[in-house]
Parts: C-alpha cells; sequence; structure tokens
C-alpha cells in the first residue's frame, strides 16, 4: 500500500473553507440588503406622511384664518426647501399620521406669496426623514377685482423711478377702505414675484401717510389678470380703428401733466412711464402697463399673447387738487368705456366681489 500524505485532505478543507467564506459573504449581503430594504420601507413611509399632512393642510384650508400663517422671516430658514423636522414640530399642526410615523403641516407666507410645507418621520425622525412637500398656492382667480384709482396690472418694477405725493390733498384718493360698502382701492397692483415692488415693499417705503396708501387702500395679486389685459387690448384695437370720441384715451409714448393742469376720463399708458410735475390732477381712473413691443403689434396681426408685457418703470404722482392726483370717479369711468360696450364690472371685474383677501386659493405646483 502506497504512502497516503493528506493531499485530499487538504484540498477538501480548502474547498470546505471557500464555502464559509462565501456563504459568510452571501449572509452579510443579504444583512445589508435587508437593511436597505428597511431603510428604504421607512424613508418611504416618511415621504408618504408628509403628503398625507400636505392633503390634511389642503382639505383645511377653507378654516385657517391670518394668524394660522407663519411669516417665513420668523422661520430659522429663508429657504422653504431647507426647513428641518424640528422647524415643522416646533412651528407646524399634526398631520394626522399614526404611530410610528408622525407628520405635520405649515401654512408659510413669503411676503405674499403663500406655501403649505409638510414633512414626515418615522419613530420621531430617529429611522427616518422625508424631504419637504412645498405646496405653492394662488388665488383662484385674481386676487383683486374692481376698479381702483391707480391701476398697475403688469406691476411696478423694484428699480422703478417713483414719487408718491406728499400732502395730503396731492394724494391718490380711492373711496373708502376694503370692508366699507362702494369700496375702491387707491391702488391694485401685480406682484410679479423678484424684480417686482409688492404691497408690503411700497408701504415699508412710505415715509409719509400723505400718499393715500395704506394697509387698506392698496391692493396687490400674485397672480396676472390675463382678462384684464384682454380686455385693455381689445379696445385699443377699436380706438384705433374707429377713433372714437369718449373719455377713454390711450397714451402710446407715456403720459405727463403739469403745471395745473387737469384731466378727467379713463387713461391707459402702454409704456409704462408716468409723470405729474406742479400741481395737476386727473379725475377718473388711471391703469399704466408697459407692452415693450407695442410697434411691432401694431404694425402685426399678432394676437394678445405676443404682447411682451413688463413692469411700470416710473410713476411719478406728484401734485393734485383737493381730491386728489389721481381720485376714481366711477360716472367719468363709466362713460369712458361706454362707447367700447364695457361696463365696469365687463372691463375690472366684478366690485361686490373686491377685496382679494378673501378670495379662495387654489393649488399652483405640488412638490
Amino acid at each position: 500500500m502506497k504512502n497516503q500524505k493528506g493531499a485530499a485532505l487538504i484540498v477538501v478543507l480548502s474547498l470546505l473553507t471557500i464555502s464559509l467564506m462565501v456563504g459568510l459573504s452571501s449572509m452579510q449581503s443579504s444583512q445589508i440588503d435587508e437593511r436597505l430594504a428597511g431603510n428604504y420601507r421607512a424613508q418611504s413611509q416618511a415621504q408618504m406622511g408628509a403628503e398625507e399632512a400636505a392633503s390634511t393642510a389642503w382639505g383645511n384650508i377653507d378654516e385657517i384664518v391670518d394668524d394660522d400663517w407663519v411669516m417665513l422671516s420668523e422661520l430659522a430658514y429663508s429657504d422653504l426647501e431647507s426647513l428641518t423636522w424640528q422647524d415643522l414640530k416646533d412651528d407646524g399642526q399634526p398631520g394626522g399620521c399614526q404611530s410610528p410615523i408622525s407628520c405635520y403641516y405649515l401654512y408659510v407666507d413669503n411676503d405674499g406669496d403663500k406655501y403649505l410645507v409638510a414633512m414626515g418621520a418615522v419613530d420621531d425622525g430617529d429611522v427616518a426623514v422625508s424631504e419637504p412637500v412645498v405646496v405653492f398656492l394662488e388665488p383662484d382667480g385674481p386676487r383683486y377685482v374692481g376698479p381702483s384709482a391707480v391701476h398697475l396690472p403688469t406691476g411696478l418694477d423694484e428699480d422703478a423711478d417713483i414719487q408718491w405725493p406728499n400732502s395730503q390733498p396731492s394724494r391718490i384718493n380711492g373711496n373708502k377702505k376694503f370692508g366699507e360698502d362702494g369700496y375702491v382701492p387707491a391702488m391694485s397692483l401685480f406682484d410679479g414675484g423678484d424684480g417686482y415692488l409688492s404691497k408690503n415693499n411700497i408701504l415699508d417705503g412710505i415715509d409719509n401717510d400723505k400718499t393715500g396708501l395704506e394697509a387698506g387702500t392698496l391692493e396687490s395679486s400674485g397672480q396676472l389678470d390675463k382678462a384684464f389685459i384682454d380686455a385693455i387690448k381689445d379696445i385699443y384695437e377699436k380706438y384705433i380703428a374707429e377713433d372714437k370720441s369718449s373719455g377713454l384715451v390711450f397714451h402710446e409714448n407715456g403720459m405727463t401733466l403739469s403745471g395745473a393742469s387737469t384731466a378727467q376720463g379713463l387713461h391707459i399708458v402702454l409704456n409704462g412711464s408716468v409723470t405729474f410735475n406742479g400741481n395737476p390732477s386727473l379725475g377718473g381712473a388711471l391703469v399704466v402697463l408697459d407692452v415693450k413691443n407695442l410697434e411691432d403689434y401694431k404694425d402685426s396681426e399678432k394676437s394678445i399673447e405676443h404682447w411682451e408685457l413688463g413692469p411700470t418703470i416710473k410713476l411719478r404722482l406728484n401734485g393734485g387738487g383737493w381730491q386728489g392726483s389721481v381720485w376714481y370717479d366711477e360716472n367719468i369711468v363709466k362713460n369712458a368705456l361706454s362707447p367700447y360696450g364695457y361696463s365696469l364690472e365687463s372691463f375690472f371685474g366684478d366690485p361686490e366681489n373686491a377685496g382679494g383677501e378673501s378670495s379662495p386659493l387654489r393649488i399652483n405646483t405640488w412638490q
């Protein structure tokens, strides 16, 4: 019998060792996969909790009051997406999630723009925390509906050349404050966000109480009132084609009043520039917008979508008689619109629904 040197045993033991290593590796891989699956499940649960909280917040939107809105500037972060789970817990409201999932939502006001922000977590954030769900809200229709003494439907440039009235007789004069019968604000404007002056910007920048502009007489909207722009365009086409004689006047190259001159009617400025010098006054209403490609438009058959609209760049409203530099007169405006087939309601919107703060909100984007 030949001598046995144990080679087979060594081979078998080597194969067993390799098999054991492969088995251990597989077990470790399975554990990692299990943990990943658990983390993914927890993260998904947290994100679904955030969605549920946002849905709850939207479901309660009709019941909220002004005090429910938290100003973004009052929070630790100025960026909605940077809000943390602790921020939502500290300042938000429970979203109705069931343990081990918890969720909160917050109504946020960012300089007039309104949002819902919601987050969810598993085991109070010890296991998983969702990304913030941000829902941008906008008025369901124009926030402001109705006429005003001065209307800026395409907004006011943040770098505009502005001179507000600086004496009581030269104020912008609407007709009573919001909440009173016959309410017509001194001024209403579109708030286009970055690059535009908002209602709060204007109020913060006024250094006297003679302008006629305050919280109860100044309206702003975060939504461009396309129906109003369409009405201006329609009347402008008739104005060019028929040259109707009425108190409605379009100013293609800006409007200037000086000295002690007075004007009446509905005056619509199309190049975003108005200058009152001396002690002039306008009775009726003033509408100012900037159509940047007006000359191209006049020479073509283009539709309203091709108007390149921009904010007012110059608004100097010094002067004015005892009624104001611009003072609203309903009968003057009605008479100006009548030859063009428009009433106050069909042009500006229904004054009975004036006051955008009570306008219902709708979802613009959900992300």
